[in-house]
């Protein structure tokens, strides 16, 4: 197999991957170990579980064309100090993606405000318009039934004149 040269961009990728499987794999062996524990789990079924979840894992990987067999294989060749590296590289990945979470959140939330304000003045905006509606449609009526008082009476005048 001939030896390629990758950069340090795709360097820096591939070992974040690298890690990113190897964190998947102790957080989700933590968990299980964590129900086997408080006995919400068999070992025999956390063992199961384990393995179900990193055959998974396993084909979710290939699908996107990462062989976790090769990876794993170059994380077990690489010196403690790559593997510092790589560590603190994932733990500076994880707090800017919080970070940008946390933002995106924010920036929701503050939009959600906004949205909710923009309504509740909209209804406000429109019970008003209907109160004033209502005022205008009671003058109208009112002078409606003022002007057919007039003819009322002018009609009963003319019929009293006619007598």
């Amino acid at each position: 197999m001939a030896e390629y040269n990758i950069g340090d961009g795709l360097k820096k990728i591939v070992l974040a991957g690298l890690g990113a499987v190897a964190v998947t794999a102790e957080k989700s062996t933590e968990v299980i170990n964590n129900l086997v524990e408080k006995g919400e789990i068999t070992l025999e079924q956390g063992k199961e579980l384990n393995s179900d979840m990193q055959e998974k894992f396993k084909e979710r990987m290939a699908q996107r064309g990462v062989n976790l067999d090769e990876m794993s294989e170059k994380v077990s060749k690489m010196s403690s100090e790559e593997l510092a590296k790589l560590k603190s590289a994932i733990e500076n990945a994880e707090k800017t993606f919080s970070e940008k979470v946390g933002k995106a959140e924010t920036e929701a939330e503050d939009a959600v405000d906004e949205a909710a304000k923009a309504f509740e003045e909209a209804v406000d905006k429109v019970e008003e318009d209907v109160v004033e509606a209502k005022a205008e449609a009671d003058v109208k009526i009112e002078e409606a039934a003022d002007a057919a008082q007039e003819a009322i009476d002018e009609a009963a005048e003319k019929i009293e004149e006619g007598k």
